[in-house]
């Protein structure tokens, strides 16, 4: 798949303020909700084709939330589900029998109503799930075959989103282990609060990497090689990524570059004591490994590194597309023999340009407790005439193989991912990608041909 779709109408999209934005709130409230207004009942459309289910909001009883499950891996990042929360219940169910039975037919009944109404016994899509507990996770309710789940098309109308109060998109990812609930399918605002927990907190906050700011998301696709879908006209168009800063320049976090990077055991970089607490980076086209160290968190103690620094280096691609380079040295810190970083989610700078289907590991060189300088595309743009980066999330992992050179001659070309995993004589990981392990690819990269030294 080289193309999602917008969750509104590119043109839609309200402006957010700072205090409807994903990202930290205070050291302890995270909101991974994005949040916006609208003087207006705004259409929600499917980002990508798959099943879906509604159910109630918690204390609003006009509104439902849909979690919409996408049936095929997308480029970039694995989205478990995109969660629409705050749409008219009425566009689904009849409000006049007290929200039983299919919406009466009217002339704006969306897409999803519309597949539902020719579907054999199609009301029973509409299920809202008030007889299951709370504590059941979404994907037994999808895997149950207790019930029918409705279908859309990447670009289907949903229903509208109540523009009486903020309502909500979300992006939950397929972390390996993260498993939502239908509390969490059902309340109106996800908001990840430590003091509900006291002692538990660094625990707790492990639960903002099972999110994703949607503006980032979108940044993913600014690649020439991808596109878009909107809803501006009749029928879905398609966005090229020059074109999607117009949707991505409305969310307040519009410029924020995400740096996630994991351990070995998928967890923040810096979660366990003696384990890196800092990395070094540019964004001047300067070598991160001779910069000053910086501590990978901020002060609000989110997980992943935000950044947030003005760049000064802007290129052109050879398909014309404009971008910055940032620069990233990581530590060795624990005596790494051979380190190696995988890329899941963002681009080398050699592919700024054109996707290639060559790499997704960077075996580095250690220079006194610090790998080699590795270079990533940062897509830009002029915004009221200052170069500014595009939202984006770049996913990393720091690895170790104790004999690098097993790459050059027990991978073979042309070989998929998902059947390089294995050990070397020592029982050294080779790959990360057993299947149920590790769940996800970089953009646009299917195949491992040699690795970049």
């Amino acid at each position: 798949m080289d193309t999602v779709n917008y969750f509104v109408s590119e043109s839609d999209l309200p402006e957010q303020t700072s205090d409807q934005a994903y990202g930290p709130m205070t050291s302890s409230q995270y909101r991974v909700t994005s949040l916006f207004s609208s003087e207006n009942n705004l259409f929600a459309y499917a980002v990508a084709s798959g099943s879906l289910i509604i159910v109630n909001q918690v204390n609003n009883s006009d509104r439902v939330n849909l979690i919409l499950m996408p049936d095929n891996l997308i480029y970039g990042i694995k989205a478990k589900y995109f969660v629409y929360r705050g749409l008219i219940k009425g566009d689904f169910l009849d409000k006049n029998n007290s929200y039983i039975g299919i919406r009466p037919s009217d002339s704006d009944d969306s897409d999803l109503i519309k597949k539902i109404r020719k579907g054999q016994n199609g009301e029973l899509a509409l299920n809202l799930y008030d007889d299951l507990n709370t504590g059941t996770a979404i994907e037994d309710v999808f895997l149950s075959d207790q019930f029918q789940f409705a279908s859309v098309n990447q670009g289907d109308s949903l229903g509208r989103f109540d523009s009486s109060k903020d309502f909500g998109f979300e992006i939950m990812l397929d972390e390996v282990f993260f498993t939502p609930t239908l509390l969490d399918a059902k309340i109106d605002i996800n908001i990840i609060d430590l003091s509900t927990a006291p002692g538990q907190e660094e625990i707790g906050r492990l639960n903002v990497i099972n999110y994703i700011d949607p503006a980032a998301y979108y940044g993913l696709f600014t690649h020439p090689a991808f596109s878009v879908g909107t809803n501006n006209s009749t029928g879905p168009t398609s966005r090229k990524s020059s074109d999607l800063y117009l949707f991505i320049k409305n969310f307040f976090t519009k410029n924020l570059i995400y740096i996630d990077i994991r351990d070995y055991y998928q967890q923040p970089m810096d979660w366990f004591e003696d384990s890196p607490q800092n990395l070094k980076l540019t964004t001047d086209g300067n070598s991160a490994l001779d910069s000053v160290e910086r501590s990978y968190r901020g002060g609000d103690q989110f997980p992943v590194n935000i950044l947030t620094d003005d760049f000064s280096n802007s290129q052109t691609s050879e398909s014309g597309q404009t971008y910055f380079v940032l620069t990233l040295s990581l530590s060795t810190i624990n005596n790494i023999p051979a380190p190696i970083i995988t890329l899941h989610a963002g681009y080398w700078l050699k592919f700024a340009s054109a996707i290639s289907d060559d790499m997704i590991l960077s075996v580095c060189s250690d220079n006194s407790g610090w790998t080699d300088d590795k270079k990533f595309t940062i897509f830009n743009v002029n915004d009221e005439g200052n170069e500014v980066p595009i939202a984006t999330y770049l996913r990393l992992e720091l690895g170790s193989c104790n004999d690098a050179t097993i790459f050059d001659d027990q991978i073979p070309n042309n070989t998929n991912i998902n059947d390089i995993a294995g050990q070397d004589e020592n029982e050294n990981y080779i790959g990360f990608y057993t299947i149920g392990l590790f769940p996800y690819h970089s953009i646009g990269l299917t195949e491992y041909q040699e690795p970049l030294n």
